[in-house]
């Protein structure tokens, strides 16, 4: 009897994938479940092989072979961050830069062939490749809008122009940035922009400041939409970012339930994204307006748990579902 295996490309130190595989595993036993992380590829051993065949790898004490995988699931992956470690590992601590980017450029041309074996098989079932899961909040606003829901007005430029709004945040076009320096973690968050006629800047991204009833925050999965309020606005630090925690006087949140209509819009804005999963942020205007912030595919979901929504399983169980049809 064939093999068929749910694969998962996540990073090694992700949380969120190790609470689903956990699910899986509860869920189904019988279902063999591969999660593989930039490293582990970039380490994993096979013999030469005709380009026709599937590929079979060999990483960690796991066989692979591409033919075998029934469902792709991408939660956070990159290529090789670690690549520089991983080279020097191999004696090349003292070849030039420009080598060993190099032998960086050739993984992720093999990267993106291995993606394309995987793909060779007619049924195998992805859930959110690679190339969909590299968040950019522009492209993400203009497909809502085009879409119908509404987008704050939106910037972006490297110097100041006359005739902007007075109150302007300054946020990521990708993902945010996280620092790890002498055992502390630096995260960027959402802040109040304050420009100048003659400042430059590098090339940043800005909206105009929207007063919000409550923040929402939306987990989809296969269609299904799961609603949390969040009641930011009434904390000071958590004002402008709620990521900014206190955790002092922690904020106030709750299940919402999503509207209909705007439950139709999402599910159309993540089939134009070719999203099957995703964590989506909107603001709830005073006037009663939803107002579409970005959508993260790899977006953070444990607040979830907080009000019985379990979003470890949700997900699980979609993977098998997907398993199962396939």
């Amino acid at each position: 009897m064939k093999k068929r295996i749910i694969l998962i490309l996540s990073i090694e130190d992700d949380p969120s994938t190790t609470k689903v595989l956990r699910w899986l595993h509860y869920l189904d036993k019988s279902v063999q479940v591969i999660r593989l992380h930039p490293e582990d590829l970039a380490g994993a051993s096979f013999a030469l092989t005709d380009i026709h065949s599937p590929l079979i790898i060999q990483t960690k004490g796991i066989e692979l072979c591409t033919s075998d995988i029934a469902v792709v699931w991408t939660r956070k992956w990159n290529n090789i961050p670690n690549a520089d470690k991983y080279f020097r590992n191999n004696n090349l601590l003292k070849v030039k830069y420009d080598i060993i980017q190099n032998l960086k450029d050739e993984f992720s041309a093999f990267f993106r062939f291995f993606l394309y074996k995987i793909s060779d098989n007619n049924n195998v079932c992805w859930i959110d490749a690679p190339r969909t899961v590299v968040s950019n909040k522009l492209q993400q606003l203009l497909v809502a809008q085009k879409l119908g829901l509404i987008i704050p007005e939106t910037y972006i430029g490297t110097s100041y122009k006359e005739g902007l709004p007075e109150k302007l945040i300054s946020k990521h076009i990708s993902d945010c940035f996280s620092l790890y320096m002498n055992k502390k973690i630096y995260t960027s968050y959402t802040c109040r922009a304050k420009l100048s006629p003659k400042e430059e800047f590098f090339v940043s991204m800005f909206q105009s400041e929207i007063p919000k009833k409550i923040e929402l925050r939306i987990l989809y999965v296969g269609g299904q939409c799961y609603g949390l309020a969040i009641f930011s606005q009434m904390n000071s630090k958590t004002r402008l970012d709620y990521r900014n925690y206190d955790y002092d006087c922690p904020v106030r949140e709750e299940v919402y339930e999503i509207p209909v209509e705007l439950e139709t819009k999402i599910s159309k804005l993540m089939c134009e994204l070719d999203l099957q999963i995703g964590v989506l942020d909107f603001i709830l205007s005073p006037e009663g307006e939803y107002i579409f912030l970005e959508v993260n595919p790899c977006g953070q979901y444990d607040n979830f748990n907080l009000c019985n929504i379990f979003p470890d399983r949700v997900i699980a169980q979609y993977l098998l579902r997907k398993y199962y049809e396939h």
